[in-house]
């Protein structure tokens, strides 16, 4: 299969209520969602997808939950009085092995509807996400900074926690058509157990980590 390296640079430019660690959070996961976003579009020229007849929209739910982005690199660079931070990811693709993947996900009617949902979730924080740094860009008091300091990291967690739940589905569904009993494998009960221990750590309430950890240990 033709093997392709997705690079992208996320960034973000620290406001005064801001710290080093949020700001370098937050590029990553726009690091992040870049890579995703150019191995959809670069699956949108293979044929095999393409007979899929998949949205762009669903090719990126697909890929979010099969595709593994590394953080290679972080560094800060003063633009006038303002402080960026980047980060670089990367992400090894076969591109045919991932068209077959999302091609057997697809027609395993369970994990297509999960990899949905964590993909239009993932919208909807990232729009909350934005909102939020606007509103804590605003403010002046310590008093109100605070607050918006823990909602915004709390917003941040949940981005964190769909892209780990639809890796643990994929893991755990692997490229079989159907999540039945008894199909999954060692290694990706294993796997997902361990991404499900992530987003616990992070969100120790949620309830769709709690349920795949079910079906893992009923696995």
């Amino acid at each position: 299969g033709e093997t392709r390296v997705v690079m992208a640079i996320g960034e973000y430019r620290m406001g005064d209520n801001d710290t080093r660690a949020d700001a370098k959070r937050i590029a990553l996961q726009d690091a992040k969602r870049l890579a995703l976003e150019k191995a959809g579009t670069l699956l949108e020229s293979v044929t095999e997808v393409k007979n899929f007849q998949l949205t762009r929209d669903e090719i990126q739910a697909y890929t979010a939950g099969i595709i593994e982005v590394t953080e290679h690199r972080t560094r800060a660079e003063l633009q006038g009085e303002t402080t960026v931070i980047f980060v670089d990811v990367a992400a090894t693709v076969d591109m045919n092995v991932l068209a077959r993947q999302i091609g057997n996900l697809r027609r395993n009617e369970n994990a297509s509807v999960e990899l949905v949902s964590y993909r239009q979730e993932t919208e909807r924080l990232r729009q909350a996400l934005e909102a939020k740094t606007h509103e804590l860009a605003a403010v002046k008091s310590k008093a109100e900074v605070e607050p918006l300091v823990r909602e915004r990291q709390q917003v941040m967690n949940q981005v964190d926690v769909q892209q780990l739940l639809a890796q643990a589905w994929v893991a755990l569904a692997g490229d079989r058509y159907q999540m039945d009993v008894g199909t999954s494998t060692p290694e990706g009960r294993t796997r997902a157990k361990n991404l499900t221990k992530q987003v616990l750590s992070l969100d120790p309430n949620s309830a769709k980590a709690y349920r795949l950890d079910g079906l893992i240990l009923y696995e």
